[in-house]
């Protein structure tokens, strides 16, 4: 029973490694895409790739703990810090496009009512 336990993990951990390399690929992808985006170089864009990015890796990460858990306490804990790693990357991203959203506000203030008039 351990040893399929073993291969079976072992097996997972292949699979995961092997889906590692696409979503790379994606992502090299989405930043070719977002090279012919005029808001490439941004602040938003870069930020919005960061978190993406992070999101990614933190559910690869949280695949591999639970299939790696030995007991029902490692899988809370894992299923608790994942969800803590989420709601904290929401709310950095929440705070990147609040950031966005009052910048284009005060252009937009500012291309219809210049200082002086």
């Amino acid at each position: 029973m351990a040893r399929a336990l073993k291969e079976i993990e072992q097996a997972v951990e292949r699979t995961m490694d092997n889906a590692r390399g696409p979503v790379d690929n994606v992502f090299d992808l989405v930043q070719i895409a977002f090279g012919l985006n005029p808001w490439q170089g941004t602040d938003l864009v870069d930020n919005m790739q960061r978190i993406a990015k992070k999101i990614v890796h933190a559910n690869f990460e949280f695949m591999r703990r639970m299939t790696t858990a030995k007991d029902l306490i490692e899988v809370m804990r894992a299923q608790n810090e994942y969800v803590q790693s989420q709601l904290g990357l929401f709310s950095e991203e929440l705070k990147v496009v609040t950031r966005a959203s009052k910048t284009a506000r005060d252009l937009e203030k500012r291309a219809f009512f210049p200082q002086g008039r």
